[in-house]
């Protein structure tokens, strides 16, 4: 759809919104950057070294979509790293994209963390949450404990638990993508 950006309200408070937070929303290049995005349809998924989607409550929603699937499928068929947090996962749920998943080790939202919000029923209830689809998509599902740190690397697949998982799903998609493939490696929680 491309223009501007909305970012959930709840995402800047308490322990969600962190210096890295905040430092990201005092930049002047990423207001730019969030008010002007681009259509998915005129992004070359080819393009960038890695493909990092962010979670949120409201992912669940936006991003099971075919046109999110196929552009995840199209990054990776192009050798490119795709990575997630938290609820982003999702996106790899979406028409085009389950290959992705099946077989593969992940990690995202854990069913313990949306109970705990109480969010249960808003994400479709149980049997319907990230985790549930996910175990359901063929994924090696893993969590690590509750607001801890978790990330799975399953070749250029990376994929981080949750909010707190941010900043190290981020750096091991920097890492696979400059980094000759290595076998499976999970960094954080259990």
């Amino acid at each position: 759809m491309g223009g501007p950006i909305p970012v959930d309200a709840a995402s800047r408070g308490g322990d969600f919104y962190t210096p890295a937070a905040r430092r990201f929303d005092e930049e002047t290049d990423t207001k730019t950057l969030l008010d002007a995005s681009k259509r998915l349809a005129d992004v070359d998924p080819s393009a960038a070294d890695v493909v990092f989607v962010a979670g949120g409550h409201g992912a669940v929603a936006d991003l099971a979509s075919p046109s999110v699937g196929a552009f995840l499928a199209a990054a990776a068929e192009a050798g490119k790293v795709v990575a997630t947090v938290c609820h982003g996962a999702v996106a790899l749920l979406g028409p085009g994209a389950e290959a992705l998943v099946r077989g593969r080790r992940v990690t995202g939202f854990s069913d313990a963390e949306e109970a705990a919000v109480g969010k249960v029923d808003a994400v479709g209830g149980p049997g319907k949450t990230l985790e549930a689809r996910l175990k359901a998509g063929g994924a090696d599902f893993t969590s690590g404990p509750d607001w801890g740190e978790h990330v799975v690397v399953d070749g250029k697949l990376v994929t981080g638990q949750n909010p707190a998982s941010s900043a190290a799903a981020a750096a091991a998609a920097v890492k696979a993508a400059t980094a000759p493939p290595t076998p499976e490696v999970e960094a954080g929680g259990g």
